[in-house]
């Protein structure tokens, strides 16, 4: 079922970034949400073995998942973002505990996941009404009344008032936004030197004009020749070499994150101890990775944090070779032990990359990038079972030594990759590649 579902994944995730990028991020993520709930429930409940691979297919071309993770980058300014990314993961681990803690008294698996798929959709239909579109985006298709719109929204529940009428132009609405709760929203639109000096994007927005005369005038003042950037071709992503070098590295991120992260979930049936107790374990040692992340991000930066806490994983993993020496033998807890601390490694890694990976990529591919990128990531869950099996088979200690040394060879591409601390979210494929 696993393999199914990954093989679908693959397509399905790119479609929804092609989609999410062309028809909004909201609207697809609550379609792809509902799709995953209600396939959840009939897996659950089906009886039939037949029907089982199909649901499980139909769950996977949900792929939407990420979504909520980007429109929280797109709504928070630079300096908010790195607690915002972190934050989603403390939530994650805190739900993700009790997993293990529900397993362990309901033992009927169509009831534990019944149980669990009951609360997760009853969660997701009453934070839809809180979810909102990404400022961001609704910019980058010129669609300015909308984004003015939802910008006074939130400042009306932040109690901060703006202007009766503003201007269109995007500087303007980047003050606007930065103003909003103290700068409680990132900063969505910039206008370039160039196009500022060619009078490209002007005009005043009258908030008292009726919505459909706005409208008219807005598209009637979109740039001369350009074109509203909606979901691009995954040809955008090679055609310059810094786009090709990012794709490339954060994939190969991505994969690397995936095989030691999941592998690990999946080797703590091999560790002494009870099996619901190291999955316990497993999770736990994840907070005080991402709260390290949280003390010294802001200092460091989103390059070096990764590199820090891959060195970490690979140094923690590679050490589960003394399992072959005498000492090692005596004492299998150090099986468990440099398990746990390659967990604390690889787990703020993939924090610090869920958040830098999208920093690298423009608006109108955001989604897209994030997902090709993401597909390796997929490849890696379909590798991951019959990978650990056959090596397992070896050595106990083999597969762990291996993420090891993967975690550390992955680290070192990162350096050519830009820093993203304390910048707005790049625009187009030319802003990233003015970054040094």
């Amino acid at each position: 079922m696993r393999t199914v579902a990954g093989v679908i994944t693959i397509p399905a995730t790119l479609i929804v970034s092609y989609l999410a990028d062309r028809f909004g991020r909201r609207k697809v993520f609550i379609i792809t949400f509902l799709i995953d709930r209600i396939a959840s429930i009939l897996y659950a409940a089906v009886r039939k073995l037949a029907f089982v691979p199909i649901l499980a297919g139909i769950a996977a071309l949900s792929a939407g998942e990420f979504l909520p993770i980007l429109i929280a980058y797109e709504l928070f300014p630079a300096r908010y973002r790195g607690f915002v990314g972190i934050a989603c993961n403390v939530v994650w681990v805190v739900t993700a505990c009790f997993i293990p803690l529900m397993g362990n008294f309901i033992r009927q698996w169509r009831m534990l996941r019944l149980t669990l798929t009951g609360i997760a959709t009853a969660v997701g239909l009453i934070l839809f009404w809180f979810v909102t579109e990404s400022p961001t985006w609704l910019i980058s298709q010129h669609r300015y009344t909308e984004a003015e719109n939802l910008l006074r929204k939130i400042a009306k529940f932040n109690k901060i008032k703006l202007p009766e009428t503003t201007i269109i132009e995007k500087q303007y609405l980047l003050q606007e936004q930065d103003a909003i709760s103290g700068g409680t929203l990132q900063s969505t639109a910039r206008v370039t030197s160039e196009s500022a000096s060619r009078g490209q994007v002007r005009g005043k927005l009258d908030c008292c004009r009726p919505r459909d005369k706005v409208e008219d005038r807005e598209q009637s003042e979109q740039p001369q020749g350009a074109e509203v950037q909606h979901g691009q071709r995954f040809s955008d992503l090679l055609k310059s070499r810094r786009m090709r070098i990012i794709t490339l590295i954060v994939s190969g991120l991505f994969l690397v994150n995936a095989l030691v992260y999941s592998g690990l979930f999946f080797l703590a049936s091999y560790l002494p101890g009870n099996i619901h107790l190291n999955n316990f374990l497993m999770i736990v040692v994840e907070l005080p990775s991402y709260f390290v992340a949280l003390l010294v991000m802001p200092r460091l930066g989103r390059k070096w944090m990764a590199i820090a806490f891959l060195t970490v994983a690979g140094v923690g993993l590679l050490a589960s070779a003394i399992e072959i020496t005498e000492f090692g033998q005596q004492h299998p807890w150090i099986a468990l032990v440099t398990a746990l601390i390659g967990k604390v490694g690889i787990a703020g890694s993939y924090a610090v990359v869920y958040l830098y990976g999208p920093e690298l990529f423009p608006t109108s591919l955001r989604t897209l990038g994030f997902s090709t990128c993401r597909v390796s990531e997929m490849a890696a869950q379909i590798m991951l079972p019959y990978a650990s099996m056959y090596l397992v088979k070896i050595a106990s200690w083999l597969p762990r030594v291996l993420f090891g040394g993967l975690a550390i060879l992955i680290s070192i591409p990162i350096l050519f990759l830009p820093e993203t601390k304390g910048r707005a979210l790049p625009e187009t494929i030319q802003e990233i590649e003015s970054w040094r």
